[in-house]
């Protein structure tokens, strides 16, 4: 609407300018202000979803967006933030649209494989394997608030490279 739009994300995911870039492409009015907010991660992934500290670090991270004239859009870049979106949108307001990156990934995902004839047809049952490079069991407590039911066959990997972004 205004194209007054809010990212936020890890400090790699904001430092690496992905987003600001991509909405940039789509049209050059777009206005980005991109904000990190490493507190969210640690707080997320102890458990945290609603208490007084969460709401505290939620208000606190997001005053400077607040002040943002104009803002419509918010994107969450970090797949962690969707678990405490409803903190996030009671802190920016009904006017501001909340975008999980994860669900738009999602959806775009599942276009490219109906597309190529990929897609799930409902002939078997689905069967679901998770991987983190994190805690499994941690994993498995935060995805069973987020998926709403129970989540099972979660496995930890190691990854032994990067990827450079130059």
């Amino acid at each position: 609407k205004t194209k007054e739009v809010a990212v936020i994300g890890t400090e790699g995911t904001i430092k690496s300018k992905a987003y600001p870039q991509a909405l940039q492409q789509i049209s050059s009015k777009i206005s980005v202000s991109s904000l990190a907010c490493p507190q969210f991660v640690p707080l997320v992934e102890r458990g945290d979803f609603s208490s007084h500290e969460m709401k505290e670090v939620v208000s606190e991270s997001l005053a400077s967006l607040k002040q943002v004239k104009n803002l419509d859009t918010l994107i969450l870049g970090c797949t962690h933030y969707p678990i405490i979106s409803d903190q996030i949108q009671l802190e920016m307001g009904n006017q501001v649209q909340i975008i999980s990156s994860g669900e738009e990934t999602a959806r775009e995902v599942s276009t490219i494989l109906s597309y190529n004839q990929l897609a799930y047809r409902g002939d078997r049952q689905p069967q679901h394997e998770f991987f983190t490079t994190g805690s499994a069991q941690l994993f498995q407590q935060i995805a069973n608030v987020w998926m709403d039911e129970p989540v099972e066959n979660v496995k930890h990997v190691v990854i032994n490279h990067t990827i450079d972004n130059k």
